[in-house]
């Protein structure tokens, strides 16, 4: 039993091998585009934090490292968007935002990938580990000692990691082009204003919808299984209903035309 677990341990480790060399890859290559740009130290900032993600299967790590990334560009080192002298910088390809790009998106594929290998991407329900364990939802829950919903290494297409490193490269550049389309405020072009009450719209509705599914998402949590089942059958009538409708006509016209054979 032991000689199978250790011929079949290599194969199932090749993924999170796999998707943790190009985690690494990644952290490489975003800190030598920094480097290079001139954070010298501030440089490894997002490398360390992402370090930490892949050590210790941190959830937060690729969303720090980004903000990390951001907050170095805009905050201490505004060239990106507007020169020093505040003449604003034509919007043409880079090598060094199109190679940052594609670091930032491999490094949280690849660290998305790794968690979903090595842990549960969501939290554990409390009420579900209660109901299929005893039945009692009074009963004390461990979850460390339920089974985690990952994802079965065995399952990786040898294919996959090819076409992920495949793909960013071409998001990298259509994010590039997209910056590039994007209006500068020239003469002819939308005015500083209306962009930016574009821009605050798009937040704010964006705002509304977190707020709005956070909320749904709290209330279908306070649902009691007769609610919830309700809910469920309410859905499953608007979405058939002209099905049933239908259905139940041809049955009533079943019956009219039954009694009447029986009366005749």
């Amino acid at each position: 039993m032991s000689a199978a677990q250790d011929v079949q341990k290599p194969e199932e480790d090749i993924g999170i091998r796999n998707y943790t060399i190009l985690a690494l890859a990644a952290l490489a290559a975003l800190f030598l585009i920094l480097l290079q740009r001139g954070f010298a130290l501030l440089s490894l900032l997002p490398v360390v934090i992402g370090l930490l993600g892949v050590g210790l299967n941190w959830r937060m790590a690729p969303v720090l490292a980004l903000v990390t990334v951001a907050i170095l560009y805009v905050g201490i080192d505004p060239t990106g968007l507007t020169g020093k002298s505040g003449v604003t910088l034509q919007r043409t390809f880079r090598l060094s935002d199109w190679l940052l790009c594609t670091a930032l998106l491999g490094y949280t594929a690849a660290m998305y990938r790794l968690l979903g290998l090595a842990q549960a991407i969501f939290p554990h329900d409390p009420e579900r580990l209660r109901e299929r364990r005893s039945g009692d939802k009074d009963a004390p829950v461990e979850p460390e000692r339920e089974p985690k919903p990952v994802r079965n290494p065995r399952l990786i297409d040898p294919w996959e990691i090819g076409w992920l490193v495949l793909a960013l490269p071409i998001w990298a550049l259509a994010a590039q082009l997209w910056w590039k389309w994007l209006p500068l405020g020239h003469p002819g072009d939308l005015n500083r204003r209306t962009w930016q009450g574009i821009v605050f719209a798009w937040i704010l509705a964006l705002l509304l919808l977190l707020a709005a599914t956070a909320l749904w998402y709290l209330g279908q949590k306070r649902l009691t299984p007769a609610q919830a089942r309700l809910q469920l059958q309410d859905i499953l009538w608007r979405e058939t209903r002209r099905e049933q409708q239908r259905l139940a006509h041809w049955l009533a016209w079943c019956r009219l035309r039954r009694r009447r054979k029986e009366k005749s």
